[in-house]
C-alpha cells in the first residue's frame, strides 16, 4: 500500500493563511513595538510570487483575535514562540473544527524543539528554517509528518518582504529588517544558536540597501541577533545606508563589543541609528560568566559611555535570576542603570526556553515549576532559583521596574525635551518641533503603564508563586 500523502499538492486556487498568534497581552512588544516575525512574511512572499493565494495574520497587529471568517481556508501555517504556542494550538483546533478537510502546518522555534507536542495539533511539523522547503512542500505535498528543514546558506535567496501580504500592515509604525542569521556566541539561555547555529550568515549589503529604500515608516528595527557580529561588514552597511540619506531612524540589537570600534560607532550614528538594544544581562560578573556571556562589567560601562558619546540611546536588557544572584542583585542593578543613565531597560526574568542548555539543565534537575508555555515570556518566574525563592525573584523584577520607571524621571525627561526642542527650533528657522525625538520620558511612562497592567492581570500568578 502506498504511503499516504499527508499534505497533497496545493493548487493555486486554494487559500493559504499564515498566523502569528498573540501571547499574554501585557508585554512591551505587544504594545510599544508591535512587529511581525519576518519568517512568516518571507514564506508568504515566496508563495505569492509563485501565484498562490496567501494572507498573513498577526494577532498583535490585528489588535484582536483572528475571526472565524478569516480562518476559512484550505491550509493553515502557524509559527510560534514558546510564549505564544498555546494560543497557536488553540487556533489550530479552531481551524480544524471549521475546516475538517483543511491541513495545519506548525513551525517556528518552539515546534522545532517540541516536535511531538506540536504534532498533536498539526498534520505537519517543520523544524528549522522554512524558506528552504516551503515551495517544494506546497507544490508537491509531503508523506512525512515531521520535516527537518535545512539552514538557508544563501541568505540572498530570501526575498525582500512584501508586507502587502500582512493584514493591517498599515498599522506598523516600525518596519522590521533582517540582514543576517546566527550568532557566533553561545549564551546558555539563548535559543538563537540552537535554532540558527553559530555560523554568521549574511545578506549582501546591496540587497539590504534595496530593502531599506522601500521603507515607508519613519523608523526601522534590525531583527539581527547581533547586527555588528562582523564589524567590517557592519561598517560597509552603515556607510551605504548613510549615503541613502533617507532620514529613517532605526534601532538594532548589538553586543557591548561594538563600542570598541570608534569607526563603527561613527558610521552607525551617521546612518541614523537611534537606539542600541544591548544585552548587558547582568552587573554581577559571576552571573555573566555563568551565562557564557564573554563580557565584563567594564565592557558594559565602556559601551554605555561610547554609545552615548555618539548620540545613540541605549535600551539595556538584563536577565535576573541566575544561580549566582541573591536578593542584592535587584537594588544593585537598578542603581547601576540610574547611575550610568541608561535610557530605557528591560528587566527580564531568566527563562528556560526549550532548545537551550538552560532548559535542559533545569529540566534534568527537576527545577521547572510547570510547563504552561504562555508564562515562558521573560516576565514570569517558571523555575526554582538557587539563592532566591520564586516569589522573591518575581517581586524583585517588579521592584526593579518600579525603581527605574518613575514619574519624577518622566517629568525631568519631558522638561529636558521642551528645553532642547525649543533651542533646536530656534536654530532651525522654524522647523517643526515634532521632528525632534524625545529622550526617554515617553518610554518611562510606557514602562509604568505596562507594569501597572501586568500587575493587575497577573495578581493570581504572583499569588501562586508564594505557595511554591
Amino acid at each position: 500500500m502506498a504511503e499516504q500523502n499527508i499534505l497533497d499538492e496545493c493548487n493555486k486556487d486554494k487559500k493559504i493563511i499564515f498566523i502569528e498568534p498573540r501571547g499574554i497581552k501585557t508585554n512591551v512588544f505587544a504594545r510599544g513595538m508591535s512587529l511581525p516575525l519576518l519568517g512568516l512574511i518571507s514564506l508568504a512572499t515566496m508563495l505569492k510570487k509563485e501565484g498562490y493565494d496567501v494572507q498573513v495574520y498577526n494577532e498583535n497587529i490585528l489588535g484582536r483575535d483572528i475571526s472565524t471568517h478569516e480562518l476559512k481556508a484550505d491550509l493553515l501555517c502557524i509559527t510560534g514562540l514558546t510564549s505564544t504556542i498555546k494560543r497557536g494550538y488553540q487556533i489550530a483546533m479552531q481551524f480544524k473544527a471549521l475546516n475538517p478537510n483543511g491541513k495545519v502546518i506548525i513551525g517556528g522555534i518552539h515546534a522545532s524543539f517540541m516536535k511531538e507536542e506540536a504534532g498533536k495539533y498539526a498534520d505537519i511539523i517543520v523544524s528549522g528554517e522554512g524558506e528552504s522547503i516551503i515551495l517544494n512542500l506546497i507544490k508537491n505535498g509531503s508523506k512525512e509528518k515531521f520535516i527537518d528543514a535545512a539552514k538557508v546558506e544563501d541568505m540572498n535567496s530570501i526575498p525582500i518582504p512584501d508586507f502587502s501580504v500582512l493584514k493591517n500592515s498599515s498599522r506598523m509604525r516600525i518596519t522590521p529588517i533582517m540582514t543576517s542569521r546566527g550568532c557566533p556566541f553561545g549564551c546558555n539561555f539563548c535559543s538563537v544558536t540552537a535554532m540558527f547555529g553559530r555560523k554568521f550568515r549574511t545578506r549582501d549589503v546591496e540587497k539590504v540597501v534595496q530593502e531599506f529604500r522601500r521603507i515607508k515608516t519613519r523608523t526601522a528595527f534590525f531583527y539581527d541577533d547581533n547586527l555588528c557580529a562582523d564589524k567590517q561588514r557592519a561598517i560597509n552597511l552603515f556607510g551605504s545606508l548613510e549615503k541613502e540619506n533617507k532620514n529613517v531612524k532605526w534601532s538594532a540589537q548589538v553586543r557591548c563589543d561594538a563600542a570598541q570600534d570608534e569607526k563603527l560607532l561613527g558610521k552607525m550614528a551617521g546612518a541614523g541609528c537611534q537606539i542600541a538594544f544591548i544585552g548587558f544581562e547582568s552587573v554581577n560578573q559571576k552571573t555573566l560568566d555563568s551565562y557564557n556571556k564573554s563580557q565584563s562589567i567594564d565592557d558594559i560601562k565602556n559601551a554605555i559611555k561610547k554609545f552615548h558619546n555618539y548620540g545613540i540611546r541605549i535600551h539595556g536588557m538584563f536577565v535576573l535570576g541566575s544561580d549566582e544572584d541573591d536578593k542584592s542583585i535587584f537594588r544593585t542593578t537598578t542603581r547601576f542603570c540610574n547611575d550610568y543613565d541608561i535610557d530605557s531597560v528591560q528587566y527580564m526574568i531568566l527563562t528556560p526556553s526549550p532548545g537551550t542548555q538552560l532548559y535542559n539543565n533545569l529540566n534534568a534537575q527537576n527545577r521547572l515549576l510547570h510547563k504552561k508555555w504562555q508564562f515562558y515570556d521573560g516576565m514570569h518566574v517558571v523555575f526554582r532559583p538557587k539563592l532566591l525563592s520564586p516569589s522573591e525573584l518575581q517581586q524583585g523584577a517588579i521592584d526593579c521596574y518600579k525603581d527605574f520607571y518613575t514619574y519624577s524621571k518622566a517629568l525631568n525627561g519631558a522638561a529636558n525635551v521642551v528645553y532642547d526642542s525649543t533651542i533646536n527650533y530656534l536654530k532651525s528657522s522654524g522647523e517643526k518641533l515634532r521632528r525632534y525625538f524625545p529622550k526617554n520620558w515617553d518610554t518611562t511612562l510606557l514602562g509604568k503603564y505596562i507594569l501597572k497592567k501586568w500587575l493587575k492581570q497577573n495578581k493570581n500568578y504572583v499569588r501562586y508563586l508564594r505557595t511554591v
